[in-house]
């Protein structure tokens, strides 16, 4: 049989059976199956291969093989047997694993992206019109901050500060804009004076001095504002200030009636030898006083003994006694050394009389040298402060001539016995030698009352004329204690106790012989609080309504308390017991008040005042608030409602903030204030109802003006809730109309 008869047979044969070499010398036609390919074995003979994912004897697909992936945004892929292998285009950056193996029928893992680099930096911020960005550089790393400032004579329309964030861009793409500054008259010069600074700009200042001889009353600077949010025209924040020929005995007139006030009648109340207890109501825990005297060399004899001569007259208020209840006195000298001449338990003072002769009669020349405060203070850390009485009321009285030379910083101590110790420090700076801010890092606060420069020792023993001849004046309102706020831009972490007649003007109201309120003394018979404490009982009469002033302690009797019975309570006429607006009240009381420093009157807001108030300021709401802290009462925990006065600092927010945080937004009216913050730090709490939220009236005058009573706080103000109160000079027309009438009907 020919050859070419056999071919067809063996291309058949070998066909199925791919394992075997086909006689022939050419792929083409194809003579493999599907799932197969054809490859030139020898240079006379061809072999069928199986495709990847076939296999078998007939190249049979398998189960196990994997579909091609899916495609990839911007980028592509390529499979090598059971592989599948990406890549990006160009300028994309892959994010994922390149490689995918096909298992069991699936591919491994997800498919990678194929995105743009992520920016490290931010370019330069769209610039502003009459304006610029600072800092200025072309690029900015992630997390680099700029703002914007305007040139002069504009103002920002709203202040922006932008953050470089991930991806390279910025955090905000609402930019400010800048408007021209609005201009304030020109306030003139005061007569005997001159002024710095001439833009009268909107937020620009100007400051007023007077010539020698002659001395500033009033604000020594002014700030071009506007008084509200709304308000299209600006005004100085006060008036131009007057210069006064300058009186040295009306200086030490000053001097003497802050002495007298605040620190001989308020310490007066504190022991049962005072001359200045008769009708005071009992609970005197005791005054353990300490004297510091510099005897350094700059001093002299003459004018240690005039410093004596002074302490004399002070003890001569307070008496000396062993009595648990009276005055005890200890006295420090101090040069370059400290000694301790009289204790409060041991080596104690024997009479009055004759602890004046033995420290007129020390040896002086022992005691000369340079001056180390610091040592006096820690003498009386280490040997007074531990013979001092748990109850009793603790001060130090320092008169020194200079600063400190030795010893180091006295800071420290004076912080300690303020703090830990208990001592309320007054300080004398006698000679134009002495370091103020030294005393005023020494002394408790407010300064104005705890701190007194005088220029010789002859105006201390005029100084000691002055006390004994000088009358008490208490007119002047917001005149607080000791705050114990020296950083008043710092936020509390939490409420804390405040000191005795720290806030003078605190009133407690009772009714129906139960605590109900706190309130406000706003003038001698008059007492601002809440319409809605007299809304949870059957009708309130006057007679039910007690208040009592200088209560520091609810549950004891300190000796500085006041209680004035209630001649008639006028409620706000819209006031009612849903309304969180218009809750107001005034109680007029049977009697004025005895003032005394645990006694005063808190300003009303002025126009100016609400200034201090706008959003981002510090406020200070003090009261018998309630707390976390728990009681256990009958077997059961329950909470309590703290009987010593709280303080806390707080930062006004706008109503727009409070709005959006509050869950009744519509009662966020123009006649509400709210405070807080909303990182959950605790503020006004239920339980301090009606306490008063105050403010600082300038930088250069220490008194303090109510703007507002606590109405309500949802969640003693957690995170993200803020404290309400009711915005009081938006009803300063209605209390001075009650109080302005009723003083001219009746005389008082």
């Amino acid at each position: 049989m020919p050859f070419s008869f056999l071919l067809p047979l063996v291309l058949l044969i070998t066909a199925n059976n791919l394992s075997e070499v086909l006689c022939l010398k050419s792929c083409q036609p194809n003579p493999c199956q599907h799932g197969a390919r054809c490859v030139e074995n020898t240079p006379t003979s061809v072999k069928c291969i199986c495709l990847p994912g076939w296999k078998g004897k007939f190249c049979q697909k398998q189960s196990s093989s994997c579909d091609n992936p899916s495609a990839i945004a911007n980028g592509y892929f390529k499979i090598f047997q059971s592989l599948a292998r990406y890549s990006c285009n160009k300028g994309f950056k892959m994010f994922g694993f390149a490689i995918r193996q096909c298992k069991s029928g699936n591919w491994t893992g997800s498919s990678p992206e194929c995105r743009l680099p992520e920016r490290r930096t931010c370019r330069r911020p769209t610039p502003i019109d009459d304006g610029r960005v600072e800092p200025y550089k072309f690029r900015y790393g992630i997390g680099s901050t700029v703002k914007y400032i305007c040139n002069d004579k504009y103002r920002l329309s709203r202040d922006v500060r932008l953050t470089c964030r991930k991806g390279g861009k910025w955090s905000s793409e609402r930019l400010p804009r800048c408007v021209r500054r609005k201009r304030c008259s020109d306030p003139g010069f005061p007569e005997n004076g001159v002024r710095a600074g001439s833009l009268f700009l909107e937020g620009t200042q100007v400051r007023f001095s007077c010539n020698p001889g002659y001395e500033i009353v009033g604000h020594s600077g002014l700030k071009c504002v506007r008084m509200c949010k709304s308000c299209t025209s600006v005004h100085w924040n006060s008036t131009v200030p007057i210069c006064r020929k300058y009186d040295p005995l009306r200086s030490l007139q000053m001097v003497a009636s802050n002495l007298r006030r605040h620190f001989i009648n308020k310490l007066s109340r504190q022991t049962s030898d005072s001359l200045g207890r008769a009708g005071l109501s009992s609970g005197a825990g005791g005054l353990d006083l300490v004297f510091a005297f510099d005897s350094s060399a700059s001093v002299g004899l003459e004018n240690f003994k005039k410093g004596i001569d002074f302490a004399k007259t002070i003890i001569d208020e307070f008496g000396v006694s062993k009595s648990e209840t009276g005055t005890r006195v200890a006295v420090v000298v101090f040069s370059s050394k400290a000694e301790v001449i009289f204790n409060l338990k041991t080596n104690t003072m024997p009479s009055k009389e004759e602890g004046i002769e033995i420290l007129a009669n020390l040896d002086y020349k022992a005691k000369a040298g340079g001056t180390a405060t610091s040592y006096a203070l820690n003498k009386t850390i280490e040997e007074i402060q531990p013979e001092t009485r748990n109850t009793s009321k603790k001060a130090l009285f320092l008169i020194t001539d200079g600063q400190s030379n030795m010893g180091g910083d006295p800071s420290l101590e004076a912080m300690i016995l303020r703090d830990s110790c208990d001592f309320e420090i007054y300080a004398i700076g006698v000679t134009d030698d002495v370091d103020e801010q030294e005393l005023r890092d020494i002394a408790s606060e407010p300064f104005r009352t705890h701190v007194h420069l005088l220029k010789d020792f002859e105006d201390l023993t005029k100084l000691k004329d002055l006390i004994t001849s000088k009358g008490n004046d208490y007119s002047e309102c917001g005149v607080a204690g000791d705050t114990q706020l020296r950083n008043a831009e710092a936020l509390d972490t939490g409420g804390h106790l405040s000191k005795a007649g720290a806030w003078p003007w605190l009133a407690a109201v009772y009714v129906k012989s139960n605590f109900k309120c706190g309130g406000v003394l706003i003038k001698g018979n008059w007492i601002l609080t809440g319409a809605h404490c007299f809304f949870q009982d059957n009708e309130v009469q006057p007679s039910d309504i007690v208040v009592r002033m200088g209560e520091h302690d609810r549950f004891k009797e300190e000796g500085t308390e006041q209680n004035i019975q209630a001649k008639k309570l006028f409620i706000h006429p819209d006031a009612n017991k849903t309304r969180i607006e218009d809750d107001l009240a005034l109680i007029r009381l049977q009697h004025a008040v005895k003032f005394s420093p645990y006694v005063m009157t808190a300003c009303l807001p002025q126009p100016t005042d609400r200034f201090y108030a706008r959003p981002g300021k510090i406020g200070v709401v003090a009261g018998w608030g309630s707390s976390q802290e728990k009681m256990i009462l009958f077997g059961k925990s329950a909470r309590t409602t703290p009987h010593v006065v709280q303080q806390i600092k707080v930062k006004f927010a706008s109503n727009l903030q409070c709005r959006e945080n509050a869950s009744k937004p519509a009662t966020i009216t123009d006649k509400v204030i709210c405070a807080g913050n909303s990182t959950g730090n605790r503020n006004a709490c239920k339980g301090d109802r009606c306490s008063p939220i105050v403010v600082k009236r300038s930088d250069d005058r220490d008194s303090w003006a109510v703007v507002g009573l606590s109405r309500w706080s949802e969640g003693c103000a957690g995170r993200g809730k803020y404290a309400v109160y009711t915005r009081i000079v938006k009803y300063m027309n209605w209390i001075n109309k009650k109080i302005k009438r009723r003083r001219n009907n009746n005389g008082d």
